[in-house]
């Protein structure tokens, strides 16, 4: 089993509490410990709210194991497309796909969150062409990044 976490580093998840997006207020307490991988209940003692600590991840509602999310990640990331990742993974291709989506989600909130009021003296901007589907449709993409750090600020 993993290390877990300290309840320091996790935040509110109810949208309407004040304590939001604030870790290591102390406001986060341990609930009571539920299901056979005895995961925390957690509660907020700014606004009540309880929630589990896997609520934020990906690995919320996944259906499968945090090992299996780890491996179709780490497979779609590195270029596998989801049908050759389900097959490594032993999962079908629309798990493959609805994990991809969880995660590319948790990803984007935490780009956002991180990157705020950056200090970026230079940026580096790159831009890509390529084709949709077959090849009906043309596509453009570009990235602009800070070039001492790599930080993506944009994509």
């Amino acid at each position: 089993m993993s290390k877990e976490l300290p309840l320091e580093s996790f935040v509110c998840q109810n949208p309407a509490c004040p304590a939001q997006h604030h870790a290591q207020q102390g406001n986060i307490k341990l609930r009571r410990r539920y299901g056979p991988h005895h995961r925390r209940l957690l509660k907020c003692t700014t606004c009540g709210t309880e929630f589990s600590e896997l609520k934020g991840t990906p690995y919320w509602n996944a259906r499968c194991s945090q090992d299996t999310v780890d491996a179709v990640v780490n497979h779609v990331t590195h270029g596998n497309s989801f049908v050759t990742t389900a097959e490594l993974v032993g999962c079908h291709r629309t798990t493959v796909a609805r994990i991809v989506r969880t995660a590319g989600t948790h990803a984007q909130h935490l780009h956002d969150l991180n990157a705020r009021d950056l200090q970026v003296t230079s940026i580096q901007a790159d831009e890509r062409y390529g084709f949709v589907g077959r090849k009906k449709e043309s596509a453009w993409d570009a990235t602009v990044t800070q070039p001492s750090s790599k930080f993506v600020i944009q994509g």
